[in-house]
């Protein structure tokens, strides 16, 4: 994913003993930005039974650090998915120069 030139989102998804049962690329986008509906990444938790799930994407420009829509999106979608039983585990961005965890940085 880092060295992609589109942005793209991955999410991991996991059943009840954290082991991964899917791992699909749900979005792809331009070179600045990617679409993340919230409502199809849920559809997609419920239709492969996970309760949890991690969510990945990627920053061509080298920049880990999120955008203030990146940081609007991972709580939208932390309350969404607690309403619905589902634990967003962590929002990784990827970069060539490194990474951002949501989880780790406290923005969770």
């Amino acid at each position: 994913m880092a060295s992609l030139r589109e942005e793209q989102v991955r999410v991991l998804f996991f059943n009840d003993s954290c082991d991964a049962i899917a791992d699909e690329r749900v979005w792809l986008g331009t070179a600045t930005e990617v679409e993340m509906p919230i409502g199809e990444l849920v559809r997609h938790a419920f239709a492969c039974g996970s309760p949890m799930l991690l969510i990945a994407h990627n920053h061509p420009s080298g920049i880990a650090q999120p955008s203030r829509m990146d940081v609007d999106f991972t709580r939208r979608l932390v309350k969404i998915c607690k309403e619905l039983q589902i634990r967003v585990h962590d929002h990784i961005i990827v970069t060539h120069k490194g990474s951002f965890s949501f989880r780790e940085l406290g923005y969770m």
